[in-house]
């Protein structure tokens, strides 16, 4: 079984800047009215069968002294009887193409033309692909979890601009997992979540987390994208 390649180089990419917040709202009066942004993003992520885009992940740590950014090129086609994530996936850097099948996890490094092979992959396999970290599948599997578990502390606040919602929630000694479920931490810390939804299409283009504790900011952007085009060809390993 071969290692998958990660491009990680080193630049960090602002966040975006938001106006002033128009309303925000408690978790008590969220539950009651205002979740139908939730449950609006999560019934269109859940109508998409195909969906191409192009991502932007940016950590910075401010305790280790470093920062990380990877772009990547990505078309997802979810298919819930694909085991063991539900989709399959092309997606493809400067210098690296990984793609799933459904079968098989392809990997090619593009700079010297060596790739890698891993037959009827398991879950742990996908662990270490950098582009599913706060992906739009992450949010995919993620957000209905957010929606109903009520120990989770959630806010809704919609921008001035009236062209975003943004939704943010906090979770203590615990993070998502990059597949769906919760991952507990070992250390105490509470780690805050905010991902911007376009008002018009309900679609994520942004998710940042970010661990005042520990001093880690991630923001993961999402552009281009292009719901339910067939690029299925994307799939075949060359």
């Amino acid at each position: 079984m071969f290692n998958l390649f990660v491009l990680q180089t080193i630049l960090f990419l602002t966040p975006e800047v938001f106006g002033s917040i128009q309303s925000s709202h408690s978790t008590n009066d969220y539950v009651l009215g205002n979740h139908v942004i939730i449950e609006r993003t999560i019934g269109q992520l859940n109508k998409i069968k195909t969906i191409r885009y192009h991502q932007v992940f940016d950590q910075k740590s401010e305790k280790e002294n470093r920062s990380d950014h990877v772009e990547n090129d990505i078309y997802i086609e979810f298919l819930p009887a694909v085991e063991p994530v539900g989709f399959k996936f092309y997606t493809a850097t400067r210098d690296y193409t990984t793609i799933y099948d459904g079968q098989k996890i392809y990997s090619l490094d593009t700079k010297t033309g060596k790739n890698a092979v891993t037959e009827k992959p398991v879950k742990s396999n996908f662990s270490g692909l950098t582009f599913i970290y706060n992906s739009i599948p992450a949010i995919k599997s993620n957000l209905p979890m957010i929606l109903n578990d009520k120990e989770i502390a959630k806010t809704i606040s919609v921008s001035k601009m009236g062209d975003f919602y943004l939704i943010s929630f906090s979770m203590k000694r615990s993070v998502l997992d990059r597949l769906g479920g919760i991952r507990q931490l070992e250390r105490d810390g509470t780690v805050t979540y905010e991902v911007t939804i376009d008002a018009n299409t309900f679609l994520p283009s942004k998710m940042q987390m970010e661990n005042r504790k520990n001093k880690v900011l991630q923001v993961t952007t999402f552009s281009d994208i292009s719901v339910d085009s067939d690029c299925s060809h994307l799939f075949k390993a060359e």
